[in-house]
């Protein structure tokens, strides 16, 4: 047999294969000075590239002959523990193993919650071994992190990924003897530079960008490990090998798992020629021996090894697969095959250190994307992993939480994990099926408690409604008609006021006006239909455009400055009234602490949450218990104290004051306080860094950073403008607020402060306040022109929060990030969400969705996509089904009356039919790009759309199946036909065009068409992209480029125009009962219009790419959706059902109505209790006794 190979297949060399690594050696030279010189080094590289390699078996070898201590780490899914880990060792070299897990798990811990550095941690294991110079940490895969180190929530994912490179990052920033080499794949560049520390310091230590091997190093590697153990190549293999290997760097895996292969059919001491043919090659090489493995197993095995392999690969979403790590429990019972396919050298597996558990890899990710087997699979199964991955990561929440029942899923989310419980539980994990029964079963035990509720409300209403029947018996009907008309003027009143509420930033108001105009709708005797959407689309705009959730009124006087207790539960409110206000985080009011005498300008929380410190115009501080009990006075200031703020250890407070200086006190209030001199006139603000170093004071002369011994850092003059001064979380952006409006952002490079260039026009008046929210990269304003707004920290504007009727001098962010308070001269304290409520959206195809239409029960809907296929969707949004077949784009799809086919029509020239379930049923030919396809209500007919200027009409055969060609092409426009619809007798067929115009064709006996059309409906300027018919058949609306939508009579007149869109208008759908009518335009708007022209109401699609256009309009049948698809392939599902709307509202509105003290009582009873019909007269209305629904456990609560 022959001698160990020198070569490593698919794995990367280690340090022990450092004899064998050749082509690489001038690299691993320089990056042996490089990492002298820096303390951080990374090393980008495309997937492939060699750089593990280059790392362990050419740069640590040298490193260590230097005599540096070496550490090395994947981030996995669990940063933390995979590096501690490997520390322990080096720090408790001689406990057990079973010592060493147990440390391994509280050094992870301490990391986590910072309660050690890994600062700390470097120079105990340098100090442990006197005889090395410095310690390398390498941390290998670093793109692990973004794709492994999953939480369940998206936020709180990014966060930690984000402290755990704050970590690393302060660790470079201080250790003198550390350096930090990590590899990084170059396709997750653009995820390292989105955290902006990290950014900046890949900016100030430039990575090593690893090129593809030269001609000449790939020769050396492929002919120098050979000829060092005796063997050499055939005259000429070489070059055969080396021509077969282009400039990708992804080759290098492929070429060292051929050299492999090779190696192993050497033939007298030579690698031959017929060896290399016989292995196929490097081209053939992997995937070759990849199939050879899997073809060998038994039918029953193959099955096991496919959903083996699908489980070893991440999906990617934007990016490219990824290998994942997977553990015996997520395999399930095929462990044996596992174990076969290690020996086969196609995968790795291990015990997992940490947790003991024995895990599982792909020996390479050369393997995903050259085994073709494989990528079928991935293909097949792609949305089954990508949704596995999310139920994954939603499940290690659940876990973390201690199986907290909100944690489980609910809604849509749960509709499809049930959807993929029944298709493919046999892939799913036993903890992954007993998440989803889990929620499944909560899901039944709420509807159940839904139920009981609505059985109550029921047996509450007999009685008055038995009264109720029988004094309409005694009414006239002129006294119900006259009831009727003023129940609908009010409820119309009522909405338009909710919408100006609404427009004028006064949201709850607006929100409380529209949920009674909902609540009053279920209980008139008739209700008119225009004033049912106008209510229901009030209602759903206010719904999903709402932030601010609570209220705080209290205060007699201007309410200052505002500050949230470390664990979000507290909220500390100064006020000009010379008071503190403690509340809970849903607005309850606790205690008001009363002490100073004068105005009291700021507050401040210790980092434990124990201590509150207030700071006043009386030249005191003041020291509070979280529970409000006093403490003590620190008095030493001549003048007001305008700002204080706690060190992050909490053990000292900055004051700054308008005596010029600022003074440091101990928190136990011992010693002298350590005084800042230098300003030359008031002190306005004060901040520390986080990491606690420095601080930063802002003055009437501009801004100073101290050390904390008092000594100055650096002084940036800036006369007559600051306001205020704030440090983001990381400790690397300093903000401040300005006379003149603007926002001026400085970024930390070491001890100084440099500018952003430009600042930022943030407000039109006196900028108060800049606060970060928790994770950097975002940022509130507080400005005197009554206005929050949120920021990014390029200085794109995200929203502006309006409603305060005063100047707004404090903005705060809750620790996780979920609540902005703000503080103004009005007294009061506002509670924002930063996000509004969203409706469903999910992508549905990868390029333009062209075309929605839904099923005649509203079950499912179809969507056409520009990558060439249709979709089949539940009502909820979970994918069905798949046509593939069109070889061009697909315009449209239409269902069959009976639901039971689908018709597509596409620019290939084609309209084909299919089953549900995805099976091609029939080919037309239509000989020319086909834009829109629609079936007669009878089914007989097919009509298309065609870009030759004519419809084309197939009719039904005998057999139930549509003639192939077209039985007429009817002619009369002069340019594109885009759209064809059907009237709802089915005998009237409209037609829109780009000669600007739509017409009129009449079905005739035969079932075919006349040849001319009715009537052509002229007044549109440009292309008419849309016709549709309403339910009763009698109106007709067209939308056109031109911007307009116009009404017109089945006849051809004219009825209305309606004017309001600002661009091209490319869909209008009218609302099942007929009596709303919605317009979309390229701008992402959809407008609902009533019948007589009025505009209801305006729905925004915010694109975060360029193509934010509506492409797809429909309503679902029961009117309670409207859905609508996207130029970037997206589906939208807007929210129309009443119920559901009032849901969400009282489940937003419930902490105001409950804490608030200056609600009126007839606010918070509309909002809770459903009133029951009038008896009696209008004036006299009746209530329902009986429970207030608690909606708070609504599935709808946030």
């Amino acid at each position: 047999p022959p001698s160990p190979s020198p070569y490593k297949g698919l794995s990367a060399f280690q340090e022990p294969d450092a004899p064998h690594f050749f082509g690489r050696e001038a690299l691993a030279e320089k990056l042996t000075q490089v990492v002298y010189q820096r303390p951080l080094v990374a090393i980008i590289g495309a997937s492939g590239s060699g750089k593990s390699s280059l790392v362990f078996a050419g740069l640590i070898p040298r490193l260590r002959q230097l005599g540096w201590q070496v550490v090395s780490f994947r981030p996995g899914n669990r940063p933390y523990f995979r590096l501690a880990e490997q520390l322990i060792p080096l720090l408790e070299p001689l406990l057990s193993e079973t010592d060493q897990l147990v440390e391994i798990s509280k050094l992870a811990i301490a990391l986590q919650q910072q309660n050690l550095t890994l600062t700390d941690i470097s120079d105990r294991i340098l100090q442990k071994s006197p005889q090395s110079k410095r310690l390398l940490l390498v941390a290998d895969q670093f793109e692990e992190l973004y794709t492994l180190c999953e939480t369940g929530n998206v936020e709180e994912t990014v966060r930690s990924q984000q402290r755990f490179l704050d970590e690393l990052l302060r660790t470079v920033e201080r250790s003198q003897n550390f350096t930090l080499v990590l590899t990084l794949r170059a396709d997750f560049c653009e995820h390292a530079l989105a955290y902006r520390p990290f950014a900046e310091a890949l900016g100030h230590f430039p990575p090593e960008l690893l090129s593809p091997m030269t001609r000449q190093e790939l020769q050396a590697a492929i002919e120098k490990p050979a000829i060092a153990q005796g063997i050499h190549l055939a005259e000429g293999l070489t070059k055969r090998i080396l021509n077969a290997v282009d400039a990708s760097p992804g080759q290098l895996p492929l070429l060292e798992f051929a050299l492999t292969l090779l190696w192993e059919k050497q033939s007298n001491g030579c690698l031959t020629h017929a060896a290399y043919d016989a292995i196929g090659g490097v081209e053939q090489a992997l995937a070759g021996y990849a199939e050879q493995v899997y073809s060998a197993l038994p039918s029953a095995a193959q099955r096991q090894a496919q959903q083996i392999f699908i489980q070893l690969v991440h999906p990617g979403e934007g990016t490219a697969d990824t290998r994942r790590l997977a553990t015996r429990r997520e395999i399930g019972n095929h462990w044996t095959l596992v174990n076969h396919l290690a020996d086969k050298r196609l995968v790795v597996s291990r015990q997992d250190e940490a947790t003991g558990e024995e895990i599982v890899e792909l020996v390479h990710e050369a393997l995903i994307q050259e085994w073709q087997q494989l990528r079928q699979w991935l293909e097949e199964d792609r949305s089954f992993r990508i949704w596995q991955e999310r139920l994954r990561s939603t499940i290690r929440q659940w876990e973390t939480s201690q199986r907290d029942q909100g944690a489980l899923l609910r809604g849509a989310t749960l509709l499809e994990a049930e959807h993929w419980l029944h298709d493919r539980q046999p892939d799913l994990s036993a903890t992954e099926r007993q998440f989803v029964s889990a929620s499944l079963e909560l899901q039944t035990q709420e509807q159940n408690l839904r139920d009981r509720l609505r059985r109550r409300r029921v047996w509450g209403l007999s009685s008055g409604l038995a009264t109720a029947l029988f004094l309409v018996g005694m009414t006239t009907w002129q006294w119900h008609r006259a009831e009727v008309v003023q129940a609908n003027a009010q409820l119309n009143t009522l909405s338009t006021s909710s919408m100006e509420l609404y427009n004028s930033g006064k949201e709850l108001e607006a929100l409380l006006a529209s949920l009674r105009a909902g609540r009053q709708l279920g209980w008139i005797f008739s209700e008119n239909p225009e004033t049912r959407a106008r209510v229901v689309t009030s209602l759903q705009q206010i719904v999903y455009g709402i932030r601010e959730y609570n209220r705080l009124d209290g205060h007699d006087r201007t309410v200052i400055d505002i500050a949230f207790s470390p664990d979000g539960e507290l909220l500390a409110s100064a006020s000009d009234d010379k008071t503190v206000r403690l509340w809970q985080r849903d607005g309850t009011w606790l205690k008001t602490l009363e002490g100073h005498s004068s105005n009291v300008r700021s507050v401040s929380f210790s980092p434990d949450g124990q201590t509150l410190a207030s700071a006043s115009d009386d030249k005191t501080i003041r020291l509070w218990q979280r529970d409000g009990t006093a403490i003590g006075v620190l008095a030493g200031h001549q003048d007001k104290v305008n700002s204080i703020s706690f060190s992050p250890n909490g053990e000292l407070l900055a004051s700054a004051s308008a005596d010029g200086t600022v003074k440091l006190w101990h928190r136990n209030a011992s010693g002298e306080p350590i005084t800042l001199s230098g300003h030359t006139g008031w002190v306005l603000s004060v901040s520390f860094s986080s990491d606690g170093q420095t601080l930063a004071s802002a003055g009437v002369d501009g801004i100073r950073v101290w050390k904390l011994d008092g000594s100055l850092v650096t002084f940036l003059p800036v006369p007559n403008n600051l306001v205020s001064i704030s440090f983001s979380p990381d400790g690397q952006i300093l903000a401040a607020a300005h006379k003149d409006g603007t926002v001026q952002l400085w970024t930390r490079q070491g001890e100084t402060l440099e500018p952003i260039p430009t600042p930022i026009e943030a407000h039109s008046d006196r900028v108060w306040r800049v606060s970060f929210s928790p994770d950097g990269q975002t940022f509130a304003t507080a400005s005197a022109d009554n206005t929050v707004k949120l920021w990014r920290l390029d200085g794109t504007s995200i929203k502006t929060l309006q409603g305060h009727s005063g100047p707004i001098y404090s903005v705060s962010f809750s620790p996780d990030g979920d609540i902005l308070a703000s503080a103004s001269a009005d007294q009061t304290v506002r509670l924002w969400h930063p996000d509004n409520l969203q409706p469903i959206t999910f992508q549905g195809h990868q390029d333009r969705a062209s075309d929605l239409d839904y099923s005649r029960d509203g079950q499912m809907f179809a969507t056409a996509g520009a990558d060439k296929v249709a979709k089949l969707w539940r009502a909820d949004g979970t994918q069905l089904a798949i046509f593939k077949g069109h070889q061009e784009r697909v315009h449209s799809v239409s269902f069959s009356p009976d639901g039971q086919a689908i018709a597509t029509a596409s620019a290939d020239g084609t309209i084909k039919i299919w089953t549900l379930e995805g099976s091609l049923l029939q080919t037309l030919e239509g000989q020319t790009t086909l834009r829109d396809v629609s079936f007669s209500p009878d089914g007989q007919i097919l009509a298309a759309a065609a870009e030759d200027q004519t419809i084309k009409v197939w009719q039904r055969s005998g057999s139930g199946e549509f003639f192939a060609n077209p039985v007429q092409s009817l002619s009369g426009h002069s340019d594109h036909v885009v759209v064809v619809s059907f009237s709802p007798d089915g005998q009237t067929l409209a037609s829109s065009s780009d000669d600007e115009t739509a017409k009129l064709w009449r079905r005739v006996s035969n079932g075919r068409f006349a040849p001319d059309p009715i009537t052509t409906l002229s007044g549109h300027t440009s292309a008419v992209k849309d016709v549709s018919f309403s339910l009763d058949g009698q109106t007709l609306a067209t939308g056109s480029l031109d911007g307009d939508v116009r009404l017109w009579r089945r006849n051809g007149t004219p009825l209305l125009e309606l004017k309001g869109h600002q661009s091209r208008i490319g869909n209008v759908a009218f609302s099942p009962d007929g009596q709303t009518l919605a317009s979309s335009s390229i701008d992402g708007k959809v407008m609902l219009w009533s019948l007589d022209g009025s505009l209801l109401s305006t729905l925004k699609y915010n694109s975060s790419q360029k193509d934010s256009s509506i492409a797809g309009l429909s309503f679902s049948p029961d009117g309670q959706t409207l859905a609508a698809s996207t130029g970037e392939g997206k589906v939208i599902l807007w929210n129309l059902n009443l119920d559901d709307l009032l849901a969400r509202s009282c489940s937003w509105v419930w902490d105001y109505l409950h804490t608030n003290r200056r609600l009126n009582e007839g606010d918070r009873t509309s909002a809770t209790l459903p009133p029951a019909r009038t008896v009696g007269t209008p004036d006299e209305p009746a209530f329902v006794d009986g429970d207030r629904l608690d909606w708070r456990h609504s599935p709808y609560s946030r």
